[in-house]
């Protein structure tokens, strides 16, 4: 290419060529990594009764691969008789679209025998989330605990 006016050939900038990353894959095309154990991913699921009520208290982040074994353990307590969930939201520094799901299935579980699923205690970050995909009117918004066992 000829700049104009000077005569002289100026090569056109051309970005470096691609190089995949140590695991075969370009960095702009990997996705999010899972957080591991020490990063705060799901380590313990509290399973509390209150009378009718179980209180459920997971803690960390539900990530994708937490969701299926969040799901699995709510619904055995369902399978168990239990209709009335609240899960306590306080220890959850986040949770994907797959762990709204679980709690959307647990939800179609119990509704039918009159249960329900509250959530309490949310972090701002989840609380956003809940707001923005409506969940609020399906599980509530409920400040605390106490809040959502007083809730009818």
């Amino acid at each position: 290419m000829k700049d104009k006016g000077r005569g002289m050939k100026t090569a056109r900038h051309q970005p470096p060529p691609l190089r995949p990353s140590s695991a075969g894959v370009h960095p702009s095309a990997r996705r999010a990594q899972k957080p591991s154990a020490d990063e705060g991913s799901v380590v313990s699921l509290e399973v509390e009764r209150r009378g009718a009520v179980c209180l459920v208290s997971p803690h960390g982040r539900i990530g994708e691969a937490e969701a299926h074994p969040f799901q699995r353990e709510l619904l055995a307590l369902a399978d168990q008789g239990a209709t009335q969930f609240i899960v306590d939201l306080s220890d959850v520094s986040f949770m994907t679209s797959s762990c709204l799901g679980a709690l959307m299935v647990v939800y179609k579980r119990v509704r039918p025998q009159g249960g329900y699923v509250r959530l309490a205690s949310a972090q701002p970050l989840v609380q956003r989330v809940l707001e923005i995909t409506k969940l609020t009117r399906l599980f509530g918004r409920h400040r605390t605990v106490r809040e959502a066992l007083a809730a009818k």
